[in-house]
């Protein structure tokens, strides 16, 4: 889909998002205006059936460019993306990740298709745009998420003489970084709340395990171990002043590791 106009065209053409670190005095302003959309865009997300991409073509027939790429994959030995010829249009409709899209495009220049100059500078400014969107919650984000935008900008990073690219890569992984820290905090919020029968019960891991040998409080451990971690087996025998500890399976549920005997049968 290449934008022509109305609001989610003007959303895309033009992206101008100033986003501020919480842990950072600093803040970044991302601008990437689009003047003349190429053939190849960036669709949203379809439920769990991939990202869809369209690419047009001048000079290769629709059809046999179809097979090439899937044979293509194949001779690979990878996962095979789905292509579909669009003869009246003629483009290919392709689905499939980042990575096998610039492949695509890398193979059906080698067969002959005249290279889009800019389509991976388009392809970088849809993952700018879709991060915009996830940032601002918009309604046109669809299933956007922080993975796929930095799948499509790496895949799309192409020749980056000024750095730039990569730090929008970079700016990403930290907001992802973020992100998941605060839902670390939510879940040790929550386990806090629970009692410890209930504690003791996650503390299983479904069932996974048995016996329970010793309880340790030691809540400065979610700095290393997070809100919760099914360590396994350790047979040391002293831990966070704790001596004579019995060998088992270890697993810890903030703030306590339980030590387990036997794993369930």
């Amino acid at each position: 889909m290449v934008p022509q106009e109305g609001e989610l065209a003007q959303e895309l053409l033009t992206v101008k998002v100033r986003y501020k670190l919480p842990e950072a005095d600093a803040s970044i302003l991302v601008e990437y205006p689009i003047t003349q959309p190429v053939p190849v865009a960036f669709v949203q997300n379809q439920g769990e059936r991939g990202t869809e991409f369209s690419l047009g073509l001048q000079t290769l027939d629709v059809q046999q460019a179809a097979q090439d790429v899937e044979r293509f994959f194949k001779n690979q030995n990878t996962a095979v993306p789905e292509v579909v010829p669009d003869v009246v249009n003629r483009r290919l409709l392709f689905r499939g990740s980042g990575t096998q899209f610039a492949l695509t495009q890398d193979e059906l220049h080698r067969l002959g298709e005249p290279r889009h100059g800019d389509s991976r500078d388009f392809n970088f400014a849809a993952a700018v745009a879709a991060f915009g969107m996830i940032l601002r919650d918009s309604q046109y984000r669809g299933q956007a998420n922080l993975d796929m935008v930095l799948e499509l900008a790496s895949a799309s990073k192409g020749e980056d003489l000024t750095g730039e690219r990569q730090e929008f890569i970079d700016l990403v992984h930290r907001t992802k970084a973020i992100l998941e820290r605060r839902s670390e905090i939510v879940l040790i919020d929550s386990l806090q709340q629970v009692p410890q029968d209930q504690s003791q019960t996650i503390a299983t891991v479904d069932g996974k395990y048995q016996n329970l040998l010793r309880i340790l409080e030691v809540p400065a451990d979610r700095g290393h171990y997070g809100a919760a971690c099914d360590f396994g087996r350790w047979d040391g025998s002293e831990y966070a002043g704790q001596q004579d500890l019995p060998h088992g399976y270890w697993v810890y549920v903030y703030p306590r590791w339980y030590i387990w005997g036997d794993l369930a049968k």
